[in-house]
């Protein structure tokens, strides 16, 4: 079947192609033209490694004798010399995408350090994204499998406000949990997305191009990252869904390890609450070299030494003699893995002087 556009001929047959006025108007008849008709067109393809990169077209809209058999000769003996200088620039720009893209990935990995939140994480992607491709609408979105929920917790969008979590998701209900459940990086195109559209597949505004790819560790889907646009539907293509793809590892692996991060943060803090707040005197000790690594108010209020004094002390020296003995006697038996009760009493001497009988743990 021939194709439906001049051009689209040109690529198919590798062949230049001259079409005059009587031949153009038949085929704008026969729907194999696209856009507005000229009455003279030429095409001469541009191969490299016997492969067509592309099309050289010259046209006239008002003159049908405009160009002749010398101008076609003429594209035809140019037309490798431009094939190679486009492949030649087409290959630098690979090169400078790619170092850029390097760079890019690690910058991610290095944010990781650099940010102090997973919300600053969060905003340095999305800064480093913009320097390869765009991101005016933007959103990462975590999953939660227990919960069935995909929380946004980025989510830049020029349109759309609404950055609710999706609960109990249906993975068709939505174009991000389609991502999750196909497991796979997905482009949908204006036709597409208001198909979907059309069956309750997407939440919120409807836009005009959408891409989307997984944030996956140890094969497992923790997100997605996405942007779209609203007005452009040509803004994103397959280069741009393989660009987004190819740093989805680095994104994953740096949301889990600040998420990790992040969440030792917060157990530090609730740890060092109880530890500070105890009704009891808590305190560190490192045996091999010892000394006290730390001790809470209580302790100090007990005994009446400060902290400074505390860490400077030996605990063994701490306690009375009687005390000394059982409580070596306890750490002999400790290091050869014997079993004892997890409490002693012993007795401690006050910075005072005064001794005072407590149960260590």
């Amino acid at each position: 079947e021939e194709s439906p556009s001049n051009t689209s001929r040109v690529i198919a047959t590798k062949e230049p192609l001259f079409l005059k006025k009587d031949l153009l108007q038949k085929r704008l008849k026969q729907k194999k033209t696209i856009g507005t008709v000229a009455v003279i067109w030429i095409g001469v393809p541009l191969i490299v490694r016997e492969e067509v990169i592309g099309v050289m077209v010259i046209q006239h809209y008002s003159d049908p004798e405009y160009f002749t058999q010398k101008d076609l000769h003429l594209l035809i003996s140019v037309s490798d010399q431009v094939a190679l200088a486009i492949d030649r620039k087409q290959s630098q720009e690979k090169i400078k995408q790619k170092e850029k893209l390097t760079r890019t990935l690690f910058s991610i990995s290095s944010a990781v350090n650099t940010t102090l939140s997973l919300n600053d994480l969060y905003k340095q992607i999305h800064k480093l994204l913009g320097e390869i491709i765009d991101v005016t609408n933007f959103f990462i979105a975590i999953l939660n499998n227990k919960e069935r929920t995909l929380h946004f917790p980025y989510w830049i969008d020029t349109v759309d406000e609404d950055s609710s979590p999706i609960r109990n998701f249906n993975p068709k209900n939505s174009l991000a949990g389609l991502v999750v459940s196909k497991r796979k990086p997905i482009l949908f195109t204006k036709d597409e997305l208001k198909d979907l559209s059309g069956k309750n597949a997407v939440q919120g505004l409807v836009s005009m191009i959408w891409m989307g790819v997984p944030l996956m560790i140890k094969d497992e889907v923790i997100g997605v990252i996405a942007v779209q646009s609203y007005t452009d539907p040509y803004l994103y293509n397959k280069n741009d869904l393989e660009i987004l793809s190819s740093i989805s590892d680095q994104v994953a692996i740096a949301i889990d390890r600040k998420r990790t991060e992040d969440e030792l943060r917060e157990s530090e803090k609730k740890y060092r609450y109880l530890y500070n707040n105890a009704p009891a005197g808590m305190y560190e000790i490192d045996f091999t070299k010892r000394k006290f690594i730390e001790v809470n108010e209580v302790m100090c209020d007990y005994s009446g030494y400060s902290e400074k004094e505390f860490l400077s002390m030996n605990p063994i020296d701490f306690l009375t003699k009687d005390s000394k003995k059982l409580f070596l006697h306890r750490y002999e038996k400790l290091l050869a893995e014997k079993k004892m009760s997890d409490s002693c009493e012993y007795t401690i001497i006050k910075k005072d002087g005064h001794n005072l009988n407590v149960i260590l743990s």
